[in-house]
């Protein structure tokens, strides 16, 4: 939590998202983060928007560990769609890009080979997959 303070009791629905996989932050996301990424489909561009306005109206700033591994390029994410495909989880045409269909297929291998499943198409991933 950003102040250590318990939620407020709410009917109000969430979800839990781990934008860089289960060693990384988590987020409470509501109904406004799914509005916001109606206009683009980007997780962190979703996110992005949401502290900006959480900024705005003066919460405080997050602090989060640094996640300590490689960034993927768009040739190794084609490799991870490519192969998953191979391994009938669908990611779609191999465009380099680790959207929606690509985090599924994630998830859906994850779930198969008794891994946490995040959905984070990361360095961890592309290791396993060689």
């Amino acid at each position: 939590m950003i102040n250590n303070a318990n939620l407020p009791n709410s009917r109000m629905q969430a979800s839990l998202i781990l934008p860089m996989g289960y060693n990384g932050p988590a987020f409470l996301i509501y109904r406004n983060f799914h509005a916001i990424l109606r206009w683009n489909h980007s997780i962190l561009y979703a996110l992005s928007v949401g502290r900006l306005s959480d900024r705005l109206i003066g919460l405080n700033e997050l602090f989060a560990k640094p996640i300590t591994e490689p960034s993927l390029s768009n040739d190794n994410i084609k490799y991870i769609q490519n192969t998953l495909n191979k391994l009938g989880f669908n990611t779609g045409e191999p465009d380099g890009i680790s959207g929606q269909k690509t985090r599924f297929a994630t998830k859906a291998y994850q779930k198969t080979n008794n891994l946490p499943i995040d959905g984070y198409v990361g360095y961890q991933l592309l290791q396993q997959l060689r």
